[in-house]
């Protein structure tokens, strides 16, 4: 799911309709799910990742800590807002500036009270446009993810004016009852960039404090050659600070996302190539090591490989990334990887027999591949008997076209957690069947995109 800032006042106490307006349909909640209350309907909401601020100078309070912004995909905005909260003097320090600057107060007016409740009352009415032109020019938030939601757009001509005298795109604003309004909220809660995103961000944090407190241990070394196990919780936690920054928020176009996703892969199977995955002893990490070690390959000496990544694919690259390179205490992820999980595809139940004839067909398949490498290759080909091996060749000899490369990431995975016995029956010693409830939700998840 994404993350919102939703800055409204409920200027009439009605917390629990305009909550339902704005998000019902997103949240896929009937009104009575929401609180009617500002204290509960704050908690409440920040439960779905949605931050509610009920006065100008909160919104400005959260813009300004960076690493509030950071938390959040999208803003929805009022523009009619009650400045301040219950601390006066506190909210004051944050309201005076714009009232001297923008509303012609100033303290040394000689009715400096009557000054200021003007300036205030000039502000209120336009209170959100002011966090709108903070958030996109100042902190260079993506405009096309605020929304305006205001009864009171309609006073606001002259400012509408003024953005299409700048040149400027002036923004959306949509009434309460605009029925667009909820499939607007919506779409953004559900868009797929920002989901996957958020998720990846919310792991990172999760796991950069797990590893401070000694909840988390960077496991990553321990697949390493000898030579390269000198990596430090430290080297971790940087990794896992830097991998949000490769996800921006905001996509200029639709080619950005192919480019992004292929950095941001091989940023995280940047070290695979010192895997010894032959030899190592670590039996049950094979698969994934497999596959990461594949991907770093690929990515590295193949400029057309993975350039077609979906959310789904990074979803089960990332996973596999943090299931081999951190150990955690108790079920410290499993919230946050199950949500991952929910980009990966529909959760399907498995049958073996099926699942046993695509393993043996993508095998079959391969091996036709290996007609179309050069004669002096084809011996070695027919007497290589692993799967990623066999595609490994086809890719460094350029056997697959661009945009196969993606569903080979799959059956490589698949071919190194199922067995199949000399009898044909998939073997009893597979991996796949251990209870390990991480991989059974996994696989039945990735089953329809895989073959």
């Amino acid at each position: 799911m994404s993350s919102f800032l939703w800055v409204e006042d409920f200027e009439g106490g009605q917390y629990r309709e305009f909550a339902y307006k704005v998000f019902g349909n997103a949240l896929g909640l009937t009104a009575n799910d929401f609180f009617d209350n500002e204290i509960e309907l704050k908690s409440f909401l920040e439960s779905k990742q949605i931050y509610l601020a009920t006065n100008l100078a909160e919104g400005i309070e959260f813009i300004n800590d960076e690493s509030n912004l950071r938390k959040v995909d999208f803003v929805v905005l009022d523009i009619d807002l009650a400045l301040m909260g219950t601390d006066i003097s506190h909210d004051e320090a944050l309201i005076k500036p714009l009232l001297e600057r923008w509303y012609h107060y100033s303290t040394t007016d000689a009715n400096e009270e009557q000054s200021f409740n003007r300036a205030c009352d000039e502000l209120k009415r336009v209170a959100g446009y002011h966090l709108y032109i903070d958030l996109v020019v100042n902190r260079r938030f993506p405009r096309d993810r605020v929304l305006f939601c205001s009864n009171h757009g309609g006073y606001l001509k002259a400012i509408q004016e003024s953005f299409s005298g700048a040149r400027i795109e002036p923004p959306t604003v949509l009434t309460k009852a605009d029925p667009n309004l909820n499939d607007s909220v919506a779409g953004f809660y559900s868009d797929e960039y920002a989901k996957l995103r958020r998720i990846i961000i919310s792991i990172c944090d999760e796991l950069v404090g797990a590893l401070r407190f000694g909840q988390a241990e960077f496991a990553l070394p321990k697949y390493l050659n000898n030579t390269d196990k000198n990596l430090k919780v430290s080297d971790g936690a940087y990794l896992l600070s830097v991998l949000p920054l490769l996800l921006p928020p905001y996509l200029k176009g639709s080619g950005d996302i192919s480019v992004i996703y292929r950095q941001f892969v091989r940023a995280i199977t940047q070290e695979f190539d010192k895997v010894n995955y032959k030899d190592s002893p670590h039996k049950q990490k094979h698969p994934y090591i497999r596959v990461l070690h594949s991907i770093r390959n690929w990515t590295s000496h193949d400029s057309k490989a993975l350039n077609n990544l979906s959310e789904g694919d990074v979803a089960f690259i990332f996973s596999l990334f943090v299931e081999i390179g951190f150990a955690t205490k108790g079920k410290l992820l499993e919230g946050l990887e199950y949500r991952l999980f929910e980009c990966l595809g529909t959760y399907v139940e498995i049958d073996r027999n099926e699942l046993k004839d695509k393993i043996i067909v993508s095998f079959e398949d391969v091996a036709q591949r290996g007609n179309s490498l050069p004669n002096e290759l084809r011996s070695d080909f027919d007497q290589t008997p692993h799967f990623s091996q066999r595609v490994n060749m086809l890719i460094q000899n350029a056997c697959l076209i661009n945009g196969e490369h993606r569903k080979f990431i799959y059956r490589i995975f698949w071919h190194n957690i199922v067995y199949i016995d000399e009898y044909g029956n998939i073997s009893q010693q597979s991996i796949y069947l251990d209870k390990n409830k991480y991989l059974n939700e996994l696989t039945r998840r990735l089953y329809l995109e895989s073959f």
